[in-house]
């Protein structure tokens, strides 16, 4: 199912739907492809250190990865940053994980 302007997304975790559901923009679709993806919708409960090591251990199946950032200010917590050594392995985690429920959140994947 492709999604569209206006739909509105969350996490079907224990609770249900996720209390602050997003708007998906169209225009994140038509991003040309780049080496750095950046994740949102990420637990904010889990240190830095573990996250990291979980996207880790997620997303070195689509390629070598140079560096892994996770953001953890109070206002970026739930954001990262996960960059390839090529673009090829950036493209194919993206179209494999944009979606994928990663504990118990609905990963999104710009």
């Amino acid at each position: 199912a492709r999604r569209r302007e206006g739909d509105v997304f969350g996490d079907a975790g224990p609770g249900g739907e996720h209390r602050k559901p997003y708007k998906f923009k169209e225009e994140y679709d038509n991003l040309p492809p780049s080496h750095t993806l950046y994740l949102r919708n990420l637990r904010e409960k889990i240190s830095w250190r573990r996250m990291r090591d979980l996207l880790y251990a997620v997303f070195s199946a689509y390629g070598d990865i140079i560096d892994i950032r996770v953001l953890k200010t109070q206002k970026l917590r739930g954001q990262a940053f996960v960059c390839f050594r090529d673009i090829g392995g950036a493209s194919r985690s993206k179209e494999a994980l944009d979606g994928y429920a990663f504990l118990n959140r609905t990963l999104v994947i710009k």
